[in-house]
């Protein structure tokens, strides 16, 4: 089945995050390095529209035959338990 991730993408980055050729790189990146109980800041830059230090933010990682429930908020997220 896999793993599904949960990403919080701030929309006041994505005028930064769309002309950011490595975002995608640095997201799967951050991805593949999360640990649990562990949340990953992700960057955008853009040469004509500066940068973001956290574009987008790794809530979570889990195996897709879970269910996990997160509360987003304040630009933030968290796994409720």
């Amino acid at each position: 089945m896999g793993f599904n991730t949960t990403v919080l993408v701030l929309n006041d980055a994505l005028h930064i995050i769309a002309n950011d050729p490595d975002f995608g790189r640095r997201l799967a990146s951050a991805i593949s390095a999360a640990r649990p109980g562990q949340q990953i800041d992700v960057l955008a830059s853009s040469s004509n529209h500066g940068s973001h230090g956290n574009a987008a933010t790794v809530i979570e990682t889990h195996h897709a035959s879970h269910d996990v429930t997160v509360k987003i908020g304040g630009n933030r997220g968290e796994v409720v338990k």
